[in-house]
């Protein structure tokens, strides 16, 4: 009886070590759940900054497309006021040619 009891206390000792070690195991686990937690909200973080820097860029983008294509308008009116100039010149000075020379030249 009591080598049994002998033998029931080392198996008793056995299932507790085995105990102690699946806390162990779980508290491992646990560690790296709160590590892992850690890096998701840091990651988070990551994308919500880079998501905003992007939405910067964007908006940065399109600020300059319209710049540029009021410049290109704006350049567009001009050209077109200088050509209209340089053809109402050209008109003027035309007359003024046929003005002055003879009706015969004209013919």
């Amino acid at each position: 009886m009591a080598q049994q009891n002998a033998g029931n206390s080392a198996i008793l000792a056995n299932i507790a070590s085995q105990f102690g070690n699946n806390a162990n195991q779980v508290g491992n686990v646990a560690n790296q759940l709160g590590l892992l937690s850690e890096q998701n909200s840091q990651l988070a973080e990551q994308n919500s900054q880079r998501a905003q820097i992007d939405a910067q860029q964007l908006a940065l983008q399109v600020q300059q497309t319209q710049q540029g294509a009021t410049s290109l308008l704006n350049l567009d009116q001009i050209n077109a006021s200088l050509k209209g100039d340089r053809q109402d010149r050209l008109i003027e000075r035309n007359s003024t040619v046929q003005q002055r020379m003879p009706y015969t030249f004209l013919r």
